[in-house]
């Protein structure tokens, strides 16, 4: 009896364990490109536009990815809309859906098991799911939701599923279709999930041939009917649907060489996931890791017909649940479709069925070595709760350092070109971080490492090869260096017309900083041709309403204002706007980019009453988007106070001038060059006011600004 009444507790450790385990997760900041996601979020007026171009206006152009998973893109809006723009909040979803997903398994593992060691077997597995270490990725990176979400979905359909079996409730099947479908929508490698439906009818089900059969025809029926809607609307939504690599890569010797190594690779990560792989830069190729990746590809498939065969529910659905959601993974590192050929990530959902299948293999080992010893089942059992606390331990250990290694960008990319010192990649991206801390030297030596390792191993005129040069023109940029720079970004923009074609759209990023740079230099003559033909490669690449079309007519706009010719400014201002509003919506932080330059054409002609609304809906839309200390909040305090200032009118200027200095001095540090400018603006307002002591402090502290900026 109380054996029974603890067993009906045991889904509650795992949760447990996952919550604690992670805890840390909750401290990280942003990662590897999670600040890109965020900071790029598109909110849509309605929901419906994130899953088809054709649902709304707003949404007319097609995402330029690979990618369809509007099921993620709204988790990160609810996320950002609760939390706004802080990491923990994004955080915390994924650590309570894995904390789900590990009483999931608990309950999916105990419907496939018998009574009496289901519990046992059920704990096991879901306490090993919840602290596995190779896990960490997909927990403690807040774009790695994608695959812990798309696992609470297909544990959730198949679960369902087994209960609509049990008990004919029509509302279970249709909870379960949907789940499916929401799984689909959440990530591709869902449809997997396909297979294991008529697997469990012909395990369990006790049913005549034609009663079975025509159960299967109609499931199936319904099953491809969601699988179709979803292709259908994957297609009218994103310009790759299929990705960008031929399948014929796949059946190459090549591919299937690769697609073993890949394979190996996985089911080791799921067996024994160690040394950490923060970065896999390549996959395992040696001989001897191929043959063992046959052998255990071999033992798997082995496994699942003799489980099929002896109608072992629990080893046979956990064997095809880990093939079947594994087969998608591989293929991603056989054609190519993403920065890396394997991460850790993709093992989270096909280890839910690995650690079901490995929780019964260790429970009937067990069960053997008692009735082959005759030894006490007390003293086994023991032995048995000793090893799971010392293996629960040392993962959980483990998990809880991982998770640690993604605390920042900085900490990740370290981490990474440490575990992958000859890969081009990570000395990239850690250059990139190590640039907006202002690090310039440091991340100029990994940007120069990056080149190096890509050329030798991909070629000179690899694409990575113009991204990395690309990257260290756009630090000497920065810095001032522009005729350092110049050559950079040429190289680079070259690179990519050979590689790539001269109407990619790479081609036009490298172009529109090359006019950049000529804009800031007033070589404006230079520039101009620049900004039109990325402007035009843009529209027809990615379409005239794309949001990098309204970048490039932005850039223009700002070249036009720049010579004087403030009609064609004001025209491609609005045209910026339009396009913005309409692709990002009315409060996105790149519309009040455009509508401060409109406010800043009207200002310079005289037109303060237009200026005006346009200055103020863009200083709304920054302390909405960017919050109230953001640095691109204090520039339009400052222009907007100016705009006060010229008209007299001295008391509204005041406070704004006062306000964006805060800010600046906040963000910037109080000695910082650009504060002696905001010094100088708020000491004229001041002395309009009559208040001359005020203001000739303030113009002592700018000039004392100036004085050290000379000296030093």
């Amino acid at each position: 009896m109380w054996e029974r009444r603890l067993q009906a507790w045991f889904w509650v450790p795992p949760i447990l364990l996952s919550l604690l385990v992670n805890l840390n997760v909750l401290a990280n900041g942003f990662g590897w490109d999670d600040e890109n996601i965020i900071r790029n979020l598109v909110i849509p007026d309605h929901v419906w536009e994130l899953f088809s171009s054709w649902l709304s206006v707003s949404s007319s152009f097609k995402a330029d990815s690979s990618y369809y998973r509007p099921f993620v893109e709204l988790s990160y809006i609810l996320d950002y809309k609760i939390w706004g723009d802080s990491p923990f909040g994004f955080h915390q979803s994924v650590w309570l859906a894995h904390s789900l997903n590990a009483s999931l398994v608990f309950f999916l593992s105990r419907c496939l098991m018998k009574e009496g060691t289901g519990s046992y077997l059920s704990l096991l597995a879901a306490s090993l799911f919840a602290v596995h270490p190779a896990h960490a990725e997909a927990v403690a990176w807040i774009a790695g939701r994608t695959d812990v979400f798309c696992t609470t979905f297909l544990l959730a359909s198949l679960l369902l599923y087994i209960q609509f079996h049990r008990t004919g409730y029509r509302i279970l099947f249709a909870s379960s279709m949907s789940f499916f479908f929401f799984a689909l929508l959440t990530k591709e490698t869902a449809a997997g999930l396909i297979l294991l439906f008529p697997l469990y009818e012909f395990l369990v089900a006790p049913r005549s041939f034609q009663h079975r059969w025509r159960h299967l025809a109609i499931g199936g029926t319904i099953l491809f009917m969601i699988l179709g809607l979803y292709f259908y609307l994957r297609m009218v939504k994103i310009t790759a649907p299929y990705g960008n690599t031929s399948l014929l890569t796949f059946f190459s010797l090549t591919g299937i060489e690769k697609a073993i190594g890949v394979s190996g690779l996985y089911l080791k990560l799921m067996l024994f996931p160690y040394p950490p792989h923060p970065f896999i830069a390549a996959v395992p190729t040696s001989g001897f890791f191929l043959i063992f990746a046959g052998l255990a590809l071999i033992a798997l498939s082995g496994g699942l017909i003799v489980a099929v065969i002896r109608r072992e529910i629990l080893l046979g659905m956990g064997l095809a649940w880990t093939l079947a959601l594994l087969a998608p993974a591989v293929s991603v590192g056989v054609l190519g479709l993403a920065a890396t050929p394997a991460a850790e990530r993709y093992v989270y959902s096909p280890s839910a069925g690995f650690l079901m299948a490995a929780a019964w293999l260790m429970i009937e080992g067990t069960k053997r070595l008692q009735a082959a010893t005759g030894g006490s089942p007390r003293k086994i059992l023991v032995t048995v709760c000793l090893l799971w606390i010392v293996l629960i331990g040392a993962a959980g250990r483990e998990t809880w350092n991982r998770n640690a290694v993604w605390r920042s960008p900085s900490t990740f990319w370290q981490a990474a070109a440490a575990a992958s010192p000859e890969a081009g990649y990570p000395h990239r991206e850690l250059g990139v971080h190590l640039a907006r801390q202002g690090k310039y030297l440091e991340a100029e030596a990994h940007y120069r490492q990056a080149i190096a390792f890509d050329a030798k191993a991909l070629g000179p005129e690899h694409p990575d090869v113009a991204r990395s040069l690309h990257n260290m023109a756009n630090l000497y940029h920065g810095q001032g260096r522009y005729a350092e720079a110049e050559p950079l970004y040429r190289q680079a923009a070259s690179i990519r017309e050979k590689s790539l074609g001269s109407e990619h759209p790479d081609v036009a990023v490298s172009l529109n900083n090359l006019g950049e740079l000529y804009r800031i230099q007033h070589r404006y003559v230079e520039a101009e041709p620049l900004y039109r033909r990325s402007l035009a490669i843009w529209e027809k690449a990615l379409g005239p309403e794309h949001p990098y079309a309204a970048m490039s007519l932005n850039n223009l706009a700002e070249l036009c204002f720049a010579q004087g010719r403030y009609d064609e400014a004001e025209r491609l201002y609005r045209q910026a706007i339009m396009i913005r509003e309409k692709a990002l919506g009315p409060d996105h932080p790149f519309v009040a980019v455009s509508l401060f330059g409109l406010g800043e054409v009207y200002r310079v002609q005289g037109r303060y009453a237009e200026a005006e609304p346009f200055y103020r809906q863009a200083l709304e839309i920054r302390e909405k988007g960017l919050g109230p200390e953001h640095l691109d909040v204090a520039i339009s305090l400052s222009s907007l106070a100016g705009l006060y200032f010229v008209q007299g009118r001295y008391t509204e200027a005041e406070p704004l001038y006062r306000r964006a200095l805060e800010i600046q001095e906040k963000a910037l540090g109080p000695e910082h060059p650009e504060i002696a400018a905001s010094l100088q603006d708020y000491a004229d307002a001041l002395r309009k006011m009559e208040r001359r002591e005020d203001a000739a402090r303030m113009e002592a502290r700018a000039k004392a600004i100036r004085d050290k900026r000379i000296k030093n």
